[in-house]
């Protein structure tokens, strides 16, 4: 029993010091923020968000309506988020629209 704590604290401590050290070998610049754009994830952002946003209502009616209040919220979103920007997709918008309350 002791080897095994022993192990899990050795685990927890690399975990913790891991992404510390690729932090600190370099320093920030502007050109590590190129190609970042919130803009270019909306339609992602909104399909979770408002699955979220499902998930979060389902928890709070209680029961099992948790996965498929958030598979709700998620189509809705994505429906409501295509319908109101047509060309988010491209060539793939209509076929975002037949699929978006599949879900």
């Amino acid at each position: 029993m002791t080897y095994k704590r022993l192990w899990m604290a050795i685990i927890c401590l690399g975990l913790l010091i891991m992404p510390r050290s690729t932090a600190i070998a370099q320093d920030m610049s502007n050109r590590d923020l190129n190609g970042i754009s919130p803009q270019n994830h909306k339609y992602i952002i909104t399909t979770l968000g408002s699955a979220a946003v499902g998930a979060g209502l389902g928890f709070l009616l209680g029961g099992a309506k948790t996965g498929k209040l958030a598979l709700i919220g998620g189509g809705a979103g994505s429906a409501w988020f295509l319908h109101s920007h047509r060309y988010a997709l491209g060539n793939r918008g209509h076929k975002g629209l037949t699929c978006a309350p599949i879900a």
